[in-house]
């Protein structure tokens, strides 16, 4: 029998979909207290899942928008939220190519959290680690950081404790298409909203055989489960770091 025509629920998916969940909790070296999703829906689709699982009702958030796709990010914040959402800062009056010293970012200090994209491949803005190029973390206190981390991630190295959630589509560098990796601190997940639809309920996926709620796309979860092994066996995370430096 083929990995497409397997159950879902079959103790051989199950085995397929936890070392794939393994393999990139070693590769990323992401902590025991933070929870790994593969969702549907792309990135994209965890921009209305951010609100409903951590949007503090009267609290409104915050969003840098860096390009195309934290810009999509802050358009959707709009329509669902029930206070506006902040905008930090904005670089589309320079087409996205600079974005305001963090000293002068409007920043909502009592946000529920802080939205960032690390790397805006549309546009070309990326936060990087030489100091002057760091996201500012220093600046929100405990204010859960949340990124989209979709276009970089697997080729640098994470400060977990600077997360409190993560997402990025797997197939820019971890895997296939119809693969999202959603990376939660345990403690942010409970908190959603009474009408979070089934789909985008970090709590109700958590509490499901295995992290599926409804059927997840089993070839693709696979196929990215297939390379995240070969990505270890080639050195890990410090390989492939260099690798994109050296491409860079």
């Amino acid at each position: 029998m083929s990995v497409m025509e397997l159950s879902h629920r079959s103790p051989e998916f199950a085995k397929m979909a936890d070392k794939a969940k393994d393999d990139l909790r070693e590769f990323l070296e992401i902590p025991q207290n933070y929870k790994i999703f593969f969702f549907q829906g792309g990135a994209s689709l965890q921009y209305a899942a951010i609100i409903k699982n951590m949007l503090i009702p009267g609290r409104g958030a915050n969003y840098l928008n860096t390009g195309l796709w934290s810009n999509q990010c802050l358009t959707e914040a709009k329509k669902m939220s029930d206070v506006p959402p902040t905008e930090m800062a904005s670089g589309a009056k320079s087409k996205f190519t600079h974005i305001a010293k963090p000293k002068d970012w409007n920043i909502n200090k009592d946000g529920s959290y802080v939205h960032y994209c690390q790397n805006e491949t549309v546009h070309g803005f990326q936060f990087q680690d030489e100091a002057d190029a760091c996201f500012p973390f220093e600046l929100f206190g405990n204010m859960p950081v949340v990124c989209d981390m979709s276009s970089d991630i697997g080729s640098r190295r994470v400060d977990w404790t600077k997360f409190g959630m993560v997402y990025a589509g797997a197939q820019k560098n971890l895997g296939a298409a119809g693969v999202t990796v959603v990376i939660v601190r345990e403690d942010l997940i409970g908190k959603q909203h009474k009408d979070t639809p089934f789909l985008l309920d970090w709590q109700l996926f958590d509490k499901s055989p295995n992290g599926f709620f409804n059927t997840p796309a089993t070839y693709p979860v696979y196929v990215t489960g297939l390379n995240i092994a070969h990505m270890i066996k080639n050195g890990g995370l410090s390989h492939y770091c260099l690798l994109a430096e050296q491409r860079s």
